[in-house]
């Protein structure tokens, strides 16, 4: 169902073409509105919204196109419903399934998680995104680019709070961590947008973490394990230096000439 009763005073949030909405509609205006949103859902999903008009919406409902018009005045406009109806659940299980995880890597791990999920599972619905409404001329100054900032918060928050509580290193830019990981997932995922290529979510998942987490870089081994090889290290210096003293005694030993004693006891030998 539409979302009819919204802030007024927010302006950003309305549609460019300026259009308003009646807050206290008719059961039966609600229930057109519905339809008509319904049926331009599905046709926008199914032929993308630059190759459907509003009349084949019209006549799938079984309504003249003016009726259509009347409920939403731009073709635009009814996409940005469509679009809010998609944005609104998925910001809020973004937003819970933070809130339920205690610890920074689990979270950003969870946002990776959810967010390749719909490429996925709603692959027509990011391609309108991608394709036909961040492109568009009005994109900067609708709501959905509220919605899309929005959604992509809970990351802004994670390494803020990761910042804060000493996670990560102080010259974070978490605006540049939100460019790596949405435009780095969108790119990943093109190939399994035009249905060239499957992935494994899971796997898939932990790769990305892992990179933005530990970089390019071969990883450097425990701390304690460089320690206990120091000590090892130690430990045969120590010896070889006996052995050397011991080895130098030896020689000594070899070439020293023999006491009267000595030579006596080799002679009656």
């Amino acid at each position: 169902m539409v979302q009819e009763n919204i802030d007024m005073t927010k302006n950003s949030m309305l549609p460019p073409d300026g259009q308003k909405f009646v807050p206290n509609q008719t059961a039966r205006r609600k229930r057109r509105a519905a339809e008509i949103l319904k049926a331009a859902r599905e046709l926008f999903l199914e032929f993308g919204y630059e190759k459907t008009a509003v009349s084949v919406i019209a006549k799938r409902i079984g309504v003249a196109e003016s009726l259509v018009y009347s409920y939403y005045p731009t073709k635009r406009g009814l996409l940005h419903h469509v679009l809010r109806e998609f944005y609104e659940p998925l910001i809020h299980e973004v937003e819970e399934g933070c809130s339920r995880l205690s610890d920074m890597r689990s979270r950003i791990r969870f946002i990776v998680w959810r967010h390749l999920r719909t490429y996925l599972e709603t692959p027509n619905v990011v391609r309108i995104v991608l394709h036909e409404l961040r492109t568009g001329p009005d994109y900067e100054v609708t709501g959905l680019r509220q919605l899309q900032r929005r959604y992509t918060q809970s990351l802004i928050n994670t390494v803020k709070q990761g910042i804060a509580s000493g996670e990560l290193s102080d010259d974070v830019n978490p605006e540049m961590i939100r460019a790596i990981l949405y435009g780095g997932t969108e790119h990943l995922m093109w190939r399994v947008l035009r249905g060239q290529e499957s992935v494994d979510l899971e796997a898939l998942t932990d790769k990305f973490v892992s990179l933005m987490f530990h970089g390019l870089l071969k990883e450097s081994p425990p701390l304690e394990d460089c320690v206990a090889t120091s000590q090892v290290f130690s430990k045969l210096s120590q010896i070889s230096s006996t052995l050397t003293d011991i080895q130098n005694q030896l020689k000594n030993c070899a070439y020293a000439p023999a006491s009267p004693e000595e030579s006596n006891w080799r002679m009656k030998a």
